[in-house]
């Protein structure tokens, strides 16, 4: 005896569509196996995505290449940084990427902190004219207030000036 669609979807809890999308496959390529596809297959599922996409949103400043080594992707492949980068892509978010830079020790932090506390009042200081030399080259700035500042010839868009010549407002 025929078992209906019906019958077969009731008892597998499946959509009564997904019955019959199978039996149109079978009776088309005598199996019911997924036909080959183009492409790579994804290395996440959608809920791995979902996952990075979730770590990005409670630590943005996470690196990505620190998210792929927390996320195991199918079969225990380890998923690559690119990879985070992309699902995050698609989701909207930017990844955040590690400052390169030198490392700052106590004595940098130290002379930091005194240059700046040196040069607080910086701020009123406006240059108004520029007096250039023979080849054409700023040799002199002067500011609103009149006093002259020597350029550094060698680094033009350094600009340098004796203690004596300088006081803040």
């Amino acid at each position: 005896s025929k078992v209906g669609g019906q019958h077969i979807a009731r008892h597998f809890n499946f959509n009564i569509t997904t019955i019959y999308r199978l039996q149109r496959r079978y009776n088309t390529t005598q199996s019911t196996d997924d036909l080959p596809r183009s492409g790579r297959p994804r290395v996440t599922t959608p809920r791995q995505d979902r996952h990075i996409t979730r770590q990005d949103l409670r630590d943005p400043f996470l690196p990505a290449s620190q998210t792929a080594r927390a996320t195991v992707g199918r079969h225990n492949q380890p998923i690559s940084r690119d990879t985070v980068i992309r699902r995050l892509h698609s989701a909207n978010l930017r990844c955040c990427r590690p400052a390169r830079h030198p490392v700052l020790r106590p004595r940098h932090r130290q002379a930091r902190l005194q240059w700046a506390q040196g040069h607080r009042n910086w701020r009123h200081f406006r240059l108004h004219k520029c007096q250039t030399d023979a080849t054409g080259q700023a040799s002199s700035v002067s500011s609103t207030n009149g006093e002259k500042i020597q350029m550094n010839r060698s680094r033009p868009q350094e600009i340098t000036c004796k203690a004596s010549e300088w006081h803040p407002t």
